[in-house]
């Protein structure tokens, strides 16, 4: 799971007005700690194509991992 102490200190390093690392981490996290592997599986690949363009550095690959896929 992504530390939420490391979400804060990197949002603060960017001026990043969308979606945040810690709003990323906590959305992986609800994901993380669905029971169901397909329901969490379908889920995490759904907010992949949603978060992809809400922030250009959104990393895919970091945010399917951190939901337990």
């Amino acid at each position: 799971m992504l530390n939420p102490h490391a979400a804060a200190r990197k949002d603060a390093r960017f001026d990043i007005t969308t979606l945040q690392h810690r709003h990323f981490a906590a959305i992986a996290g609800i994901i993380a700690a669905m029971v169901n592997d397909d329901e969490r599986r379908a889920a995490a690949r759904h907010f992949v194509r949603c978060l992809a363009n809400s922030n250009p550095r959104f990393n895919r690959e970091r945010f399917i991992a951190a939901c337990g896929v």
